[in-house]
């Protein structure tokens, strides 16, 4: 800070108050920018994460809107019942795909999400391949969440089973591929803390639930996006993950015998991404969750009893209270009616006393946050005192 040296009463004058203004000399490796604690090489909240709507066009296009190029994105179609969500990402790479609302495995098409780009991604002319799957269908309306991996991909071998990684330290998010051996073992995530929240799925398996770890919960529960239940198994994630792996029981959708896999982790960063629990208060004025920040997005699952999975962002809806909502244990169109949140400066508010989000029950959630111009700066009013 600063403190006042003289007397005059144009800058000390006895119960004045007076406005400022401060700028840092050096701010160092650990400074504030756009809402959320930055480090060397970050810059914006939404150079780790960004939501994103488009229309679909029925000729190839690219969508340049982002500020990095994506590790992992998400797609739905938001009009029409029976779309699928689409998983692609930079390490399987972006002609296969998996969908979080089938228990498939992975299939490829060289003519859908086409390439990654600096600012977005590419998409292609086909929309047909096949009819429940494609993003560039002419005249529908898209939603796209993208989060920013490592530039390149490495080989991992912290754990007892070698993993190909793709890991920003700066955003908490890492991307892993291995394959299972039917034996306890670990996965190296390559993300120096331990992750708080990860989804993995088969890809050579055609009938392997989506397997989901919440730290909340902890190592001997699992979730499903194939699923609305909440599934219990005793050593399911072994010990649970550390700094620096993923712990394995043998088989169980996770670990199986030549089955390759992928895993998308997350670890905690303040001011960008938060993943906990709430009690539900069966109230129209519903919980407050803090997060920290303010949200652009936030997956909401009720564990208490089966519930299925929301999702809420401000691309697709901007003003409170937020009421699009897609499912990704389903491939149902954008809902807009009853289940509402609010996103707050520091959270997030329930705006429902139904089940589905806000019972008088637990809920798990993750939230990251994206670019709030509204919420960059702040003003100072002081009351000095007279010194001599």
């Amino acid at each position: 800070g600063f403190q006042i040296k003289t007397d005059l009463a144009s800058s000390n004058a006895s119960g004045g108050s007076f406005v400022y203004m401060a700028f840092a000399e050096n701010p160092g490796n650990d400074f504030e920018v756009n809402n959320m604690t930055a480090s060397v090489g970050v810059t914006t909240a939404s150079s780790g994460f960004d939501a994103l709507t488009y229309s679909g066009t029925g000729a190839s296009q690219s969508i340049s809107s982002l500020a990095f190029s994506p590790g992992l994105l998400w797609i739905k179609e938001r009009d029409t019942d029976g779309y699928h969500h689409k998983l692609v990402d930079s390490v399987r790479g972006s002609t296969r795909t998996l969908r979080s609302s089938s228990s498939g495995q992975e299939f490829t098409n060289t003519n859908q999400v086409t390439s990654f780009n600096a600012d977005g991604f590419s998409l292609g002319a086909d929309n047909s391949f096949p009819g429940d799957l494609e993003c560039n269908q002419s005249g529908k309306n898209y939603v796209a969440w993208a989060w920013k991996a490592g530039d390149s991909t490495s080989s991992n071998t912290d754990g007892t089973i070698t993993s190909e990684v793709s890991v920003s330290q700066d955003y908490g998010f890492s991307i892993v591929s291995y394959t299972g051996t039917n034996s306890a073992g670990s996965v190296g995530h390559g993300l120096n803390s331990a992750p708080s929240f990860w989804i993995q799925k088969a890809r050579s398996q055609s009938t392997d639930n989506w397997s989901i770890y919440h730290s909340d919960l902890g190592p001997d529960e699992y979730l499903k996006f194939t699923s609305d239940a909440s599934t219990s198994s005793s050593g399911f994630w072994g010990a649970g993950p550390t700094s620096s792996v993923m712990n394995l029981s043998a088989g169980n959708y996770i670990n199986d015998q030549s089955v390759t896999y992928i895993a998308y982790c997350w670890t905690e960063k303040p001011k960008f991404s938060k993943f906990g629990v709430y009690k539900g208060n069966a109230s129209d004025t519903g919980s407050i969750v803090t997060t920290g920040f303010k949200p652009e997005f936030v997956l909401i699952k009720g564990t208490s009893a089966s519930r299925d999975w929301w999702m809420y962002d401000s691309a697709r809806d901007s003003i409170n209270p937020n009421m699009a909502r897609l499912s990704p244990n389903s491939s149902g169109k954008e809902a807009t009616n009853v289940y509402a949140i609010d996103f707050l400066d520091n959270g997030f508010q329930l705006k429902t006393s139904d089940v589905a989000l806000n019972g008088s029950e637990n809920y798990v959630y993750a939230a990251f946050a994206g670019d709030f111009t509204s919420s960059d700066g702040d003003s100072f009013v002081d009351t000095p005192e007279q010194r001599s």
